[in-house]
């Protein structure tokens, strides 16, 4: 598996949560401040694609780019349908 910068995956994965509905940007909020231990371990609030911005191909491509390289292929599934 290729190694993947971590805020990029954080951010890739949060926008994958609100572009297939599994969250809100409050749960993810929610989420964020809820988490326990030292604050410079948690797992940022940050996002690939603003909660509020339109995406596009390029976008979604980078995302599925990501995931594959973690392995993660049923979220590249759900990602393809969103291409334009």
């Amino acid at each position: 598996m290729e190694r993947v910068d971590p805020y990029l995956y954080f951010g890739v994965k949060n926008s994958y949560r609100i572009l297939v509905q599994q969250k809100s940007l409050s749960d993810i909020l929610d989420e964020s401040s809820q988490q326990s231990g030292n604050v410079h371990e948690h797992n940022p609030p940050v996002f690939y694609i603003g909660p509020d911005e339109e995406y596009d191909n390029e976008d979604i491509q980078v995302m599925i780019n990501v995931f594959e390289k973690k392995e993660q292929y049923e979220k590249c599934a759900e990602l393809i349908k969103l291409i334009k």
